[in-house]
């Protein structure tokens, strides 16, 4: 459930602090497209608004490979 796996992903993102999607994918048993996906969904939540495809990408992939401090 899609509700479930973002819920999830934060709580993962805050147990530790650095997160890879290949390791969240295994864990919530998902491709790690699907990882990406969830966290364009959370992107566009904390920014408020729609942010072109490339841009949600990068910042995707920046939270997921860096070290974040929630």
């Amino acid at each position: 459930m899609r509700v479930h796996r973002l819920i999830s992903i934060l709580m993962k993102i805050d147990q530790e602090s650095k997160v890879k999607a290949h390791d969240m994918a295994e864990a919530l048993e998902v491709s790690r497209r699907t990882i990406y996906r969830d966290i364009d969904v959370w992107a566009f939540l904390c920014y408020g608004q729609i942010l072109y495809p490339e841009e949600m990408k990068l910042r995707a992939r920046e939270i997921l490979e860096s070290s974040i401090n929630v």
